[in-house]
């Protein structure tokens, strides 16, 4: 889960800014402006998702961050010229909101399943997948939506024709999509871990 979520979501998130300057014509500041939803909704998303752990189990939180995330990818492939900066919004609003959710739940499972004394392994290894999909997943979505230029590929981006430049960003994203349903696949695996109930006043559970 954690390897295919973060092959999505941090594939999108380079991809994204080149989909903004170069279809949608956003200069740097507004890109910089409208990519801000992404974190801004991660980072309320983030505690909320922990919170809502405790109460629904790591599964429910995976299942629903996962998503979302898979919604803004196929959101993602939507956009074109014309597309309104509301469309764009949403698309960062799902994919902050997707990860936010899903990236708690998940160290929670791992860490809730192991012996404190192998808390620091779990994490590490937990860490290191995470960071082989961000590292994976921009490579082969930038691959896929250069691949897909064909001919134009050679040509500068004031050069290619609107429609084939944005159309080569929808097939970036849909390989996102596809990275985000897998990752959605592994959560419905994803078994809620048995938390300790309230001690009573003899020590017992």
């Amino acid at each position: 889960n954690q390897f295919f979520t973060n092959f999505a979501y941090m594939g999108g998130f380079f991809l994204t800014p080149f989909l903004l300057q170069r279809v949608l014509g956003y200069d740097q500041a507004k890109t910089g402006f409208v990519s801000i939803v992404r974190p801004l909704v991660f980072a309320i998303a983030g505690p909320l998702a922990g919170w809502a752990a405790t109460k629904v189990g790591e599964r429910t939180n995976a299942v629903v961050g996962g998503v979302c995330l898979l919604s803004s990818m196929l959101l993602f492939t939507t956009v074109s010229q014309s597309s309104t900066e509301a469309i764009v919004f949403c698309a960062l609003a799902l994919s902050g909101a997707g990860m936010g959710i899903t990236a708690p739940a998940m160290a929670a499972a791992i860490a809730n399943t192991v012996d404190e004394a192998d808390l620091g392994v779990s994490g590490g290894a937990q860490q290191m997948i995470s960071q082989i999909g961000v590292v994976v997943g921009t490579q082969v979505m930038f691959t896929a939506q250069h691949a897909f230029l064909g001919e134009y590929g050679s040509l500068k981006v004031d050069q290619i024709p609107s429609e084939v430049l944005a159309s080569s960003y929808s097939h970036g994203y849909l390989i996102g999509a596809m990275g985000a349903l897998l990752g959605l696949i592994a959560a419905t695996f994803v078994r809620a871990t048995t938390r300790s109930g309230r001690l009573t006043a003899t020590g017992e559970e």
